[in-house]
């Protein structure tokens, strides 16, 4: 009797080396898809470098000019390539305290329209109602809103601070695009396929003397005394081209003209008479002082 060839079943085989091909082949996909999504996004932030690209400054108009008179500052910026430099220079100002600077997420600057409790003060909280919040603070690291230390400039006894910072705008944005995990610190993220645009917001310089004579309704958020979250000059951030001068020649800023209405409550203590600013306000610092 002839020997019956033996065949082994191929089915458990061709099933095993199927799985093995679809399983590979998925792999494949999807380090495809990831590599694809990673080209896009590195594309937008690219994308996104490019619109920034170029000089910006603010010309501020003062808040609150009854506490801070004669007050000069100027802001200018520079974003080239990677790169986002900011440079603020203050005069006449406060001296020896803290001064938070911000960008703030609004197309026009806080007026005393916007003095909601009528104290005759426009307050930290008045100019957080009248914005849709923080982007950027102006502190001592860009690329984090909210840093360990969030230091802002020190005036000197001479009333006058220089602050300057660089940072990577990449990393400046992959910040702002975070999730927002804290939506009652008034700082806002943009959404995930938001773009930043820088010309036509605000920015707000904050600071009064610590001996100014505040009503007690002057509100604040945050662990800052109230009188260095007092708002004292507001400006809208504008794209200047390559030849206009990138710092202006200081000049005092101009002061508003108030209503007949506002010229009565100005100075007039409004609700609850006075405090010396000493309390709780927006943000803990480790404050620094600039050389002169």
């Amino acid at each position: 009797m002839k020997n019956k060839k033996q065949f082994r079943p191929v089915g458990p085989l061709l099933m095993g080396l199927s799985i093995f091909l679809l399983a590979a082949c998925g792999e494949k996909s999807q380090r495809n898809i990831h590599k694809a999504m990673g080209s896009v996004q590195e594309g937008g932030e690219d994308n996104q470098s490019q619109v920034l690209q170029g000089n910006y400054r603010v010309r501020f108009t003062a808040l609150n000019p009854e506490l801070s008179e004669n007050l000069e500052a100027h802001l200018v910026g520079e974003i080239r390539d990677d790169e986002v430099k900011v440079s603020i220079r203050g005069m006449n100002m406060a001296e020896g305290i803290s001064h938070p600077q911000f960008l703030y997420e609004a197309r026009s600057c806080p007026t005393m329209d916007d003095d909601t409790n009528e104290d005759g003060v426009l307050d930290q909280v008045e100019v957080l109602e009248a914005t849709e919040g923080i982007l950027v603070p102006f502190d001592d690291d860009l690329t984090e809103q909210i840093s360990a230390t969030n230091v802002f400039p020190m005036s000197s006894s001479e009333g006058s601070y220089e602050y300057e910072e660089k940072a990577s705008l990449s990393a400046m944005l992959r910040d702002l695009r975070e999730t927002d995990e804290n939506f009652d610190d008034h700082y806002i993220k943009l959404s995930e396929d938001e773009e930043l645009e820088l010309e036509g917001k605000i920015v707000i310089l904050h600071g009064v003397s610590a001996t100014a004579l505040l009503p007690q309704t002057v509100a604040s958020e945050g662990e800052l005394a109230v009188h260095e979250t007092v708002p004292i000059a507001c400006g809208v951030v504008e794209r200047i081209n390559g030849d206009e001068a990138p710092v202006p020649t200081p000049n005092p800023i101009p002061v508003p003209t108030p209503t007949d209405d506002q010229d009565q409550d100005q100075g007039s203590g409004g609700k609850g008479g006075y405090h010396s600013g000493k309390g709780k306000g927006l943000s803990a610092t480790h404050q620094y002082t600039y050389q002169e």
